[in-house]
C-alpha cells in the first residue's frame, strides 16, 4: 500500500489523451464509508483561459508517473457532477475545526493522508491536524477517519 498526502496530491498535472492536452488535479471527491472514506472521484480543470472543471471517476486514473504526472485512461470523458448527501468534497473540509462532542476545540484540518490500496483504489486514511486557539494538545494529531462521528459545514466531529 501506498501513503500519499492530499497536499502532494492537489493541483497536480494531469495527461488527458482524448482532448490532447494536460490539466490540473483541483478537487478530490470520497464517499463516507462505515471504517474508511473511499475516494470516488476526481475534479480535473482544464484550459488557460475557458478552464473547464470535469469529474472522472478514480478507476479512470491510469497511472502515477515517479515525476509526479497522473494520467487517465484514452477513451473516458469528463461529465458533470451529480450532487449526493454522502460526498466528502477534501478541499472544503480544509482548515476546518476538529472537535468532540462537546465541542472542545482540537485543532484545525489541514492534510489528509490518502493510501492507494491497488490501482484503481484509494481510500482516505487519516485526517491531519494542527492544533489552534486554546487547544490543550501541542502536536499535531493524526485521527482515523474511523473515529470521525459526523461532519458538518465547518466542524468535523470526532471520538476523542
Amino acid at each position: 500500500m501506498k501513503t500519499i498526502l492530499y497536499s502532494e496530491l492537489i493541483r497536480r498535472t494531469v495527461n488527458i489523451p482524448h482532448e490532447r492536452t494536460k490539466g490540473k488535479l483541483v478537487e478530490i471527491v470520497a464517499r463516507r464509508g462505515k471504517k474508511y472514506w473511499p475516494i470516488e472521484e476526481i475534479m480535473i480543470e482544464s484550459g488557460l483561459i475557458d478552464k473547464k472543471a470535469d469529474f472522472y471517476m478514480m478507476t479512470d486514473l491510469e497511472e502515477l508517473k515517479e515525476e509526479g504526472t497522473l494520467a487517465l485512461n484514452t477513451h473516458v470523458s469528463g461529465r458533470e457532477r451529480p450532487a449526493k448527501k454522502e460526498n466528502i468534497f477534501l478541499s472544503k473540509l480544509i482548515k476546518s475545526k476538529v472537535v468532540d462532542n462537546e465541542e472542545e476545540e482540537y485543532g484545525r484540518v489541514y492534510d489528509f493522508e490518502i493510501i492507494q490500496v491497488n490501482e484503481d483504489q484509494w481510500i482516505v486514511w487519516k485526517i491531519l491536524a494542527d492544533p489552534a486557539g486554546l487547544s490543550p494538545r501541542k502536536k499535531r494529531l493524526r485521527i482515523p477517519t474511523v473515529e470521525v462521528q459526523k461532519l458538518s459545514s465547518d466542524k468535523v466531529f470526532v471520538n476523542m
